[in-house]
C-alpha cells in the first residue's frame, strides 16, 4: 500500500492531468475529459468553409 512514507518522489501534476483528476473526483465512473488545444494558422482562410466544417463536426 501507498503512504507518504514509502514515496520518494512526488512529481507535481501537468494541468491537463490536474483537470483529469478534478473531473474523476467530481464523478469516478466518468470517463470524460477534454483537452484544451489552440492552433496558429498562416495564410488566407475560407471562412464559409470552416464554419461548414466546423457544423459538421458539431
Amino acid at each position: 500500500m501507498l503512504s507518504k512514507n514509502n514515496i520518494k518522489n512526488i512529481y507535481p501534476l501537468s494541468p491537463l492531468q490536474e483537470g483529469m483528476f478534478f473531473h474523476w473526483q467530481l464523478d469516478p465512473r466518468s470517463a470524460s475529459y477534454h483537452e484544451q488545444v489552440s492552433y496558429r494558422l498562416a495564410g488566407d482562410l475560407d471562412i464559409p468553409q470552416v464554419k461548414r466544417a466546423l457544423g459538421l463536426l458539431l
